[in-house]
């Protein structure tokens, strides 16, 4: 019960500001342009270097040092931890060319792009709102 109510209790450390700009103008851009340049275009090593970035992978979870002591002995616990810690891992095949242009051809019959060209400013408002949010 003691590892529960620790758990409960913990606060994450205070969040550093992220290094890519997230608004959508052209300094923004070149900003992040920059940025992902300096890292020869790694983004895991960019993400992973500041550990209070809230853009760093697991940022929103407990630590797994916390967590062990309440789910100590669950049979799921090392796949857990590992998820949290690496991401999941899901196999993936390639796409032969036909069945991705099949594919790509559904979509655009679909047509939910034409909404852009008919109220681009909405659209562009709602976006912009969503990418300065993070």
């Amino acid at each position: 019960m003691a590892a529960i109510k620790d758990a409960l209790a913990w606060h994450p450390p205070p969040r550093s500001k992220p290094v890519f700009k997230f608004k959508l103008t052209e300094l923004a851009a070149r900003t992040n342009l920059e940025i992902l340049e300096s890292y020869n275009y790694d983004l895991q090593a960019i993400l992973l270097e500041d550990a209070h970035s809230p853009l760093r992978p697991v940022s929103k979870f407990l630590p797994t040092a916390i967590l062990d002591p309440v789910l100590q002995g669950h049979p799921l616990l090392a796949r857990a931890k590992k998820t949290l810690m690496h991401g999941a891992h899901l196999p993936v095949e390639p796409i032969e060319e036909e069945l991705r242009l099949q594919d790509l051809l559904k979509a655009i019959e679909f047509a939910n792009h034409k909404s852009a060209t008919k109220d681009g400013p909405k659209l562009l408002s709602i976006f912009g709102k969503k990418v300065e949010k993070g």
